[in-house]
């Protein structure tokens, strides 16, 4: 193996928590699905995490708590990858 057929997808662990950690993750793996040629996938990973704090299904606090709860961020972006 070669640099070139490797790759270390992680989150940024430890430093964000709660909900925003969890969206750092989601978002990580949009970057991964880049990564394997899967733009598309990645793309709409992307689009669903956007669309979900555009249209206020999450609003995001600067202390990383959420206005809807954990659960409701757990819900909006799977909900929004399926339509």
């Amino acid at each position: 193996m070669t640099d070139e057929t490797l790759a270390a997808c992680r989150a940024a662990q430890g430093v964000l928590k709660g909900p925003v950690g969890d969206l750092s993750m989601v978002l990580s793996a949009a970057m991964m699905l880049d990564w394997l040629g899967e733009t598309d996938a990645g793309r709409r990973v992307r689009t669903a995490v956007d669309g979900a704090l555009r249209d206020g299904a999450i609003t995001l606090h600067p202390d990383g708590t959420v206005e809807q709860g954990t659960r409701a961020a757990g819900h909006a972006v799977p909900e929004r990858l399926q339509r």
